[in-house]
């Protein structure tokens, strides 16, 4: 499975047969999450590789208040 990767790497990386995309946004990142990340992902969506959309991951080490947060719910 491959996370958030933008231009020749997330391209790269999918030319492996046995890899998979999943992409989305982690927790820390929704501040930054503006309309060109969504126009990026959207265009991360149209991949043949990509089967996912989502969440990207919950930070269980202790740096991300917003993670406290949500683990609470």
């Amino acid at each position: 499975m491959l996370t958030y990767f933008a231009g020749s790497l997330f391209q790269s990386v999918l030319k492996d047969d046995l890899v998979w995309g999943a992409v989305g946004c982690h927790p820390k990142s929704v501040a930054d999450f503006n309309d060109e990340a969504e126009f990026k992902l959207r265009q991360m969506l149209q991949h043949r590789r990509v089967v996912a959309l989502g969440e990207i991951g919950l930070d269980y080490s202790g740096t991300c208040v917003c993670c406290v947060l949500i683990k609470l719910y």
